[in-house]
């Protein structure tokens, strides 16, 4: 799927074959936009990516029948990054699904896999692309990452721990763990679609992404406002911890605005780099993100040098699990089976009290709804971006696109007929009975 065309492709394994890169595009194009993510942030997120999951899997099982997309069951290694690797950023150092036969090991100095079959992959380029980076990769178009392979960093700018000063709140990174998924799928604390929907995407699963792509580039700027005496070692590691927000949201709110060609012989960050708003230490956008990310009000005394430090004089840039190329990793594919095989099991163990899309006219359905897009993607209504190969009236199963509720409803077992063309192998977390937490058995529920 690497290797051949969609139109070769297809000619010999069947029109249900795509290429790898079909869905590298779709995903930045869904994903990489500057109105709303179209697939992420929203209540749309779960059924677009079982979409997606559906058709890679169809488009895999073209090539050869007898294979599917597993679950990675990522809780099993949050009791191991409890108990032994101390945090998520040593975990790669040493386990097995970080080895050459496997994800690959990452080399700490070139930041990308140097070794097995994942060693120096590269990122599709195409100045043509419709969504692309700078220097025309099939990254996000605020990802000005030079390097031309896969890049991982393990860490938020160096910091590689997860500090309890975020714990509970939407910037936590700490791994998913049993006490996450719990949460989402055997408490009656998510009792409503609407709370689970909106829920489900970031800590039972956002922070993969976040440990495996991490963020580079030259953060050690950020160091120089420490020692300055500007801000705190406090304020130095939030600004670290939420560099990614920084960087995303402030291309969002037009904060900053990346360039649209570097060449490739504008490798270094001074060479590359986008610029910011006028006056941004008085943009009421960049004050909020600096407020509530970087604990900095805006009557503090350096603000104006902070501003721009941060936003205008500072590049950095995500690994790509981090962004809107992350379906070019491989560790990417089975950790979306992982929330689906969680909401089957809800379902079958405490199911949703409230199963409507929004549960009141105050009801938010994505996080950005700038512009004209009008959160496109997270309604019931909308069409899912991929194809889902589920059961229709007549008995026969059709790879099409359905819209978000109706592959919602596919998924639940109990509550509405299950018309997906798989099953999982277990609904068990017996590992987690290590940390003291137990899964309702099914037998019981």
């Amino acid at each position: 799927m690497r290797n051949t065309p969609t139109l070769m492709g297809a000619k010999t394994y069947g029109p249900h074959y795509r290429s790898l890169i079909d869905f590298q595009v779709m995903h930045v194009r869904a994903a990489g936009g500057r109105g709303s993510d179209k697939i992420h942030d929203g209540l749309g997120f779960m059924s677009q990516h079982i979409a997606m999951t559906s058709e890679f899997e169809l488009a895999m099982q073209s090539v050869s029948p007898f294979i599917t997309i597993p679950y990675w069951d990522y809780t099993i290694d949050s009791i191991n990054i409890e108990t032994h690797y101390r945090n998520a950023s040593n975990f790669f150092d040493s386990c097995e699904l970080f080895s050459p036969g496997w994800f690959g090991r990452t080399s700490k100095t070139a930041h990308t896999v140097v070794e097995g079959r994942m060693g120096y992959l590269d990122i599709p380029h195409d100045y043509n692309f419709t969504v692309r980076s700078a220097y025309g990769f099939l990254r996000a178009p605020w990802n000005i990452n030079p390097s031309r392979y896969i890049t991982r960093y393990h860490s938020m700018c160096g910091v590689d721990q997860v500090n309890q000063i975020f714990s509970n709140t939407k910037e936590d990174l700490s791994w998913p763990s049993c006490a996450s998924h719990f949460k989402m799928a055997n408490s009656d604390t998510m009792s409503s679609w609407y709370e689970w929907a909106w829920n489900i995407s970031y800590l039972p699963h956002g922070p993969i992404h976040a440990w495996i792509g991490g963020i580079g580039g030259d953060c050690a700027n950020f160091d120089d406002m420490y020692d300055a005496g500007w801000i705190t070692d406090d304020q130095l590691l939030r600004i670290k911890h939420n560099a990614f927000i920084f960087l995303k949201d402030g291309w969002h709110d037009f904060i900053i605005e990346t360039p649209t060609y570097c060449s490739a012989d504008s490798a270094s960050a001074s060479e590359c780099k986008w610029v910011c708003a006028d006056d941004v230490s008085n943009n009421s956008k960049a004050q909020a993100l600096l407020r509530e990310y970087g604990a900095i009000r805006g009557d503090h005394p350096h603000f104006e040098e902070i501003a721009r430090k941060v936003f205008c004089e500072t590049a950095w840039w995500p690994g790509d699990h981090f962004e809107a190329a992350s379906p070019s990793e491989a560790s990417f594919w089975p950790m979306h089976p992982t929330l689906d095989r969680l909401l089957q099991y809800k379902d079958m163990a405490i199911p949703f009290k409230n199963e409507d899309w929004v549960i009141s006219d105050e009801s938010t359905y994505c996080r950005f709804p700038a512009g004209t897009t009008d959160c496109k993607g997270h309604h019931a209504y909308d069409l899912t971006f991929f194809k889902t190969a589920m059961k229709d009236m007549s008995g026969q199963y059709k790879s099409k696109h359905w819209t978000n509720e109706e592959v919602r409803n596919a998924a639940l077992p109990v509550t509405s007929t299950y018309m997906l063309p798989y099953v999982y192998n277990s609904f068990e977390w017996n590992h987690c009975k290590e940390v003291g937490i137990d899964f309702m058995s099914l037998v019981s529920a």
